[in-house]
């Protein structure tokens, strides 16, 4: 006997399906066309909807080591395949600059603002007068400097920009009278800036049904944190920002990825913004009581024990109206399937 933990409740209607041998051909098909698949079977989870995966924003929920990165991986891999998309990731880790080569041709991939004009955004990150506060830093320099790289972006034959805002050596004068000193800006406003300038480049290119820019938040809890999470009122302004553009981003073909392991340090608003999820392992109170209002007592009660690779699924993306729990792909079959692409070139 054995046991399915995705059945329905008592009293639900149960279909039977004709027993399906699992092999390695079949996972390598469905890990090609889906998602995932109901557990322990051959029955796959398809994304259904690309353009809402990106426009109506998707999030990824889970602990540490339990395979988030993998399964963004996975999906920015599928949107590439099945949409037009530019994506934008903003990443502090380094990991998708060592990891997404194994998934998505490198030659798909800009890696950040070059050498030289970080060492130019450097040069004038200057001190000004001490009545002026915008000749203080180099801000405006910033701004100038990604709308380029962003125009580039949008009209070269890379899919995937990826930014990490450390690497940006940005400031600001110090006070607004009597400046005698700057400072540099956090990673949450330089997030801000970045998805300003993304959804105003979308902006000019006027209204559309088509995505256009999906914005990739990799450790969003420190992208855009919960207020009662941040160090300075600069932070929480820099999120209403970064708030606006995810809410405002969608008929402008703009919309975002957040991938976080801190359901509680990271900003509801955006979070509420979010129509499809991905919930893996969960163990903390808060992230357990907000996946609720999504997936229901029952099943966020489940998010503790889930098993890897494992995650409850709903949203618009996939045309699930309710939770189902899926059985994610193994990544050697994504990875074997880019090694096959690779080769047939």
């Amino acid at each position: 006997m054995k046991t399915r933990k995705w059945l329905p409740k008592i009293y639900e209607p149960v279909f039977s399906f004709a027993d399906v041998d699992v092999t390695d051909d079949l996972l390598q098909d469905i890990s090609n066309n889906s998602i995932g698949r109901l557990p322990g079977t051959g029955l796959r989870i398809p994304i259904k909807d690309y353009n809402s995966l990106v426009t109506h924003n998707t999030a990824i929920l889970g602990i540490l080591g339990i395979g988030k990165s993998r399964l963004t991986f996975e999906i920015l891999k599928k949107t590439i395949e099945n949409t037009e998309v530019k994506i934008i990731c903003i990443d502090i880790t380094n990991q998708y600059l060592a990891e997404l080569p194994n998934y998505i041709d490198n030659q798909l991939i800009t890696v950040d603002l070059s050498e030289a004009d970080r060492k130019e955004l450097k040069k004038n990150n200057k001190d000004g007068d001490a009545d002026n506060p915008q000749s203080w830093g180099n801000e405006n320099e910033y701004k100038e400097l990604l709308d380029k790289y962003i125009t580039n972006f949008y009209k070269s034959d890379s899919k995937i920009l990826i930014l990490n805002p450390d690497w940006h050596n940005v400031s600001v004068a110090g006070s607004q009278f009597r400046i005698t000193h700057k400072v540099e800006l956090t990673i949450a406003q330089k997030t801000r800036i970045i998805s300003e300038r993304a959804f105003m480049y979308s902006y000019s290119l006027g209204e559309t049904d088509e995505a256009r820019f999906f914005l990739v938040y990799e450790e969003a809890h420190s992208l855009i944190p919960e207020w009662n999470s941040v160090a300075n009122d600069g932070d929480k302004t820099a999120v209403n920002g970064t708030s606006k553009v995810i809410l405002q981003g969608r008929k402008f073909g703009l919309g975002s990825l957040v991938v976080t392991q801190r359901t509680a340090n990271i900003s509801k608003s955006i979070l509420n913004q979010c129509n499809t999820v991905f919930a893996l392992r969960v163990f903390d109170d808060t992230g357990k009581q907000f996946l609720e209002n999504y997936i229901g007592s029952d099943y966020s009660n489940t998010l503790p024990t889930l098993e890897e690779r494992h995650a409850i699924a709903i949203g618009k993306a996939l045309k699930l109206k309710q939770p189902i729990i899926i059985q994610l792909n193994d990544m050697k079959f994504i990875m074997e399937n880019q090694i096959q692409e690779e080769e047939g070139q």
